[in-house]
């Protein structure tokens, strides 16, 4: 089998057209394929900051003063592709002063939204 060289110049016009259709056909294909792609990516929603809120106070509790730091803060969760598809809010009340994480106790409260009752 040998290798032709193809000749523009003595091909027939209908192959020609046809080899014009062919190429025309190929570029319209990678086209779109990178089109379709650049529309996935900018479909991809970006993840907004977080919202939290600090505030500080203090209260009696047990007969002691206690300082403390009350923080609301907004979690986003996302499915396998990056994108969010919900958000969580969390509320964490920690004493000042207190360095040492592993003495806190931890409380978690459930409230509300379905399978909540059954956490």
């Amino acid at each position: 089998m040998s290798l032709k060289t193809l000749d523009y110049n003595n091909m027939p016009i209908n192959q020609l057209n046809f080899s014009a259709f062919l190429m025309i056909v190929m570029i319209s294909l990678l086209t779109c394929i990178s089109t379709l792609a650049q529309e996935k990516e900018a479909k991809s929603k970006a993840v907004p900051e977080p919202k939290s809120f600090t505030t500080k106070g203090q209260g009696i509790f047990g007969g002691s003063t206690i300082a403390y730091r009350a923080t609301a803060k907004e979690t986003y969760l996302k499915n396998d592709d990056g994108d969010p598809v919900a958000s969580i809010w969390s509320v964490a009340y920690t004493v000042e002063g207190k360095n040492d994480i592993f003495q806190r106790p931890v409380t978690f409260v459930f409230n509300g939204g379905p399978g909540s009752a059954s956490v």
